[in-house]
């Protein structure tokens, strides 16, 4: 079920686009959450400042929020796809316990030099690559010009540059504030 978008909530957005983005991609690990170096447990779940205040403020906004995410410690054999769900499904109860919002979260399992099968291929999900915002883009029917990306690496932002949209490199800090600064 695609969200409804409300075109009367947008917002100036000097730095990067016209108005309020209606679709936001998080990177999961160092921008939503805290990167505790494969977080899978539930006890590992520890949100980045200001990040739920922001899902709840683009809640508010009817704007899409998405995650893409590599999630390679499936491949190396550190945890199971299930504990991902686990993990993503605790994540958005959270999000949503606190007024916000995810719309879907897409992740990779993949990684090349990986020890676990099927796992352990190449793939076009993988960042860099643009394959999981090509599914995304797809599911939403998103406007890729009224789309951004925010990520925490060079991956983040070569899979965004790859895919057509907008990336915004989060180097830490405040969420919020960091996508108020991006939107005044």
């Amino acid at each position: 079920m695609k969200p409804a978008v409300n075109s009367t909530a947008m917002l100036p957005c000097t730095d990067v686009m016209e108005k309020l983005p209606k679709a936001v991609v998080f990177d999961r690990d160092g921008v939503l959450i805290k990167d505790l170096g494969f977080p899978h447990r539930l006890d590992q779940l520890q949100w980045t400042d200001g990040a739920l205040d922001l899902l709840r403020e683009l809640r508010s906004k009817k704007v899409i929020v998405l995650v893409a995410s590599n999630q390679s410690g499936v491949a190396r054999g550190l945890f199971s796809t299930s504990d991902v769900d686990n993990f993503n499904e605790h994540m958005s109860a959270q999000a949503r316990a606190a007024g916000g919002q995810i719309d879907h979260i897409e992740y990779c399992p993949h990684l090349p030099s990986g020890t676990r099968a099927p796992f352990n291929t190449d793939c076009l999900c993988r960042k860099p690559k643009p394959g999981m915002l090509h599914a995304l883009i797809k599911r939403f029917s998103l406007d890729t010009n009224e789309t951004v990306l925010i990520g925490d690496r060079d991956t983040d932002m070569l899979a965004a540059s790859a895919a057509g949209v907008r990336g915004w490199l989060f180097t830490g800090g405040d969420l919020n504030h960091f996508f108020r600064d991006k939107c005044r």
